[in-house]
């Protein structure tokens, strides 16, 4: 998968799965991100800032973007 510029993500649940089990390789390729998410967000928002994000949680949703 070459760059993605912006991806949107409502999986019902499936988030943390789904991000959790991304590598910083494949995350660089995301600029930006928005997820709706169920539970508790800190989980996936200390991975993707270990990975180079800047994070923004609102409730129910979480934004994303790359330095």
């Amino acid at each position: 998968i070459g760059e993605i510029d912006f991806m949107k993500m409502d999986c019902e649940g499936y988030e943390f799965p789904a991000l959790l089990s991304c590598d910083r390789v494949h995350l660089k390729k995301i600029k930006k991100m928005v997820l709706e998410y169920h539970g508790n967000p800190e989980e996936i928002a200390a991975h993707l800032k270990k990975n180079g994000f800047v994070v923004n949680v609102e409730k129910q949703f979480l934004t994303a973007s790359l330095l």
